[in-house]
């Protein structure tokens, strides 16, 4: 019988699986986050026992079972890691440039990922909510890892319900849960932010906003973004699309005008996932400073 998961449970995620994994050696490959971009090529020898396995997308879970998107291009001989994954990573775990990324190919498309320092020392990672394995992997992967590895990924970890001195009901606590747009998701709302959580900050796609690296905040919404630094990672909670309704945005702070600010890394992404065009009006509102969280809701242009 398979054994629940749980994230809480260190014993209860895809790395306590690992006397299940092939131990063939030639399943590690590594990659540096080197300032020098570009496509990441797979060694020969790997694609040649392994290619015909890879779709277009991969998955690499960490051991807080973090599960994120590996994008290739090409043939089964032939495939390529697409350039923007690794800045993804790195933005992902905000790591160093001399970090070297391992990843162990467990099989059926799932990758096991740890990230070391240049003095081989393994880096210590933190959950991130939203991008758990269960949330990341269609339900054809989970039975996969279910069938192969014994591990089920289908009930949402149990929390304890704090209950009041009379155990009638639940203690109030400074967060509450709304529902994200389009979607069924739970998000965290932070009390004390709610005197800019009900403000929508719009901005109207314009056709230069449409496949660019970046997209311009509207001003309003910049003088509150300033206030998180320049680099700040947001996960981005969207309406449902093919690459799944959560995405992560690096916003990048002009340093001769603070409100001057672009969000870089992850627009790309969403703006292909979502299929957007001009005059197309994203909506963005902050849910979770804690965590860096906002919401965005996309109003379509009419159009014939």
């Amino acid at each position: 019988m398979a054994i629940s998961a749980s994230r809480s449970d260190i014993n209860r995620r895809f790395m306590a699986t690992m006397n299940s994994w092939p131990s063939d050696d030639d399943r590690l490959i590594k990659f540096r986050l080197v300032k020098v971009k570009g496509k990441r090529h797979f060694p020969k020898h790997f694609l040649a026992r392994y290619g015909k396995e890879f779709g277009n997308t991969c998955f690499a879970i960490d051991h807080c079972d973090n599960c994120l998107k590996i994008q290739l291009v090409g043939n089964h001989m032939n495939r390529v890691i697409e350039e923007d994954t690794f800045e993804t990573i790195r933005a992902f775990y905000q790591a160093e440039r001399d970090v070297t990324v391992k990843l162990w190919y467990v099989g059926f498309g799932l990758f096991y990922l740890s990230l070391w320092d240049k003095m081989n020392f393994e880096l210590a990672l933190t959950q991130n909510p939203n991008f758990y394995v269960r949330d990341q992997l269609t339900s054809d992967k989970l039975d996969e890892i279910e069938l192969n590895l014994n591990l089920k990924y289908v009930q949402k970890d149990e929390q304890p319900q704090v209950t009041s001195s009379s155990g009638d009901s639940p203690q109030s606590t400074d967060v509450e849960e709304v529902v994200g747009p389009n979607t069924a998701d739970p998000v965290e709302i932070d009390n004390h932010m709610r005197d800019i959580i009900f403000h929508t900050y719009s901005k109207e796609l314009q056709p230069s906003d449409i496949g660019a690296s970046r997209l311009y905040v509207p001003v309003d919404f910049a003088e509150i973004l300033k206030t998180f630094g320049d680099a700040a990672i947001w996960t981005i909670i969207s309406p449902p699309s093919p690459q799944g309704s959560t995405f992560l945005f690096q916003g990048h702070q002009n340093p001769t005008n603070p409100f001057d600010i672009r969000f870089g890394l992850g627009w790309q992404d969403f703006c292909k996932a979502h299929v957007l065009k001009p005059k197309d009006l994203l909506a963005f509102r902050i849910v979770c400073k804690r965590n860096l969280r906002m919401m965005v809701d996309i109003r379509r242009y009419p159009r014939e």
